[in-house]
């Protein structure tokens, strides 16, 4: 992973760029806009404030007003600070065309999804979680339904400790397909023991995100 993360990577219009550099990118958004706001402090908000009043007075007015940018605001700042404002701008949006250059290539590779495997394999909760459910797979195939049962339940309540852990891995798609088909072989084995299909010892919501994977 930290390979992947630190290979440079030569793009169309010859920047190199690195994987890992997204948040550092991010960070540096951050430090500009607060460096925009200590220049021209409050300036930001007022502008906003300007806007709503101005829609809230006439609502068509939504589609056709701008929205607020911190170069509009520094295009009404002071003589004294606009041009060191409009270089800020620049900086904030080079870097902002950064953030989302980097993000284009990580989902090339399915970077947040390595790392978030990454994450859950090297932790004891990722790892009892795969070991409970790979027992719980090859005990199946031994028909040995109730051992099965048991193993898949100890391997979800090890996942959520993994989510808690980790939030990210409640809404990769990869992480919660693999749940569900995981989850399929559960109710499958509930039925052949003539179980209904609930959730034991409280275990809901074993993936979350956008769409919850329950038992």
């Amino acid at each position: 992973m930290q390979k992947l993360a630190l290979t440079p990577i030569a793009t169309p219009d010859g920047r190199i760029i690195r994987l890992w550099m997204q948040e550092s990118e991010q960070e540096r958004c951050a430090v500009l806009e607060t460096m925009l706001e200590d220049l021209m402090p409050g300036r930001f908000a007022a502008h906003e404030e300007q806007r709503r009043a101005a829609v809230a007075a006439d609502p068509s007015l939504e589609a056709l007003l701008p929205q607020v940018t911190w170069y509009a605001v520094a295009a009404d700042a002071p003589d004294d600070v606009r041009e060191q404002a409009f270089s800020l701008c620049t900086l904030r949006a080079e870097a902002r065309d950064m953030v989302a250059l980097i993000a284009r290539y990580r989902d090339i590779v399915g970077y947040d999804h390595w790392k978030a495997a990454c994450a859950v394999g090297a932790s004891s909760a990722g790892l009892q979680a795969h070991a409970a459910i790979w027992r719980a797979d090859y005990d199946v195939m031994l028909a040995q339904f109730g051992l099965a049962k048991d193993a898949y339940e100890e391997g979800f309540r090890a996942w959520q400790t993994v989510c808690e852990a980790c939030p990210q891995t409640r809404s990769d798609p990869l992480l919660v397909e693999e749940m569900k088909e995981h989850l399929e072989r559960y109710h499958e084995v509930l039925a052949r023991l003539n179980e209904p299909v609930v959730a034991p010892a409280n275990l809901q919501d074993v993936n979350g995100g956008a769409e919850p994977v329950t038992l």
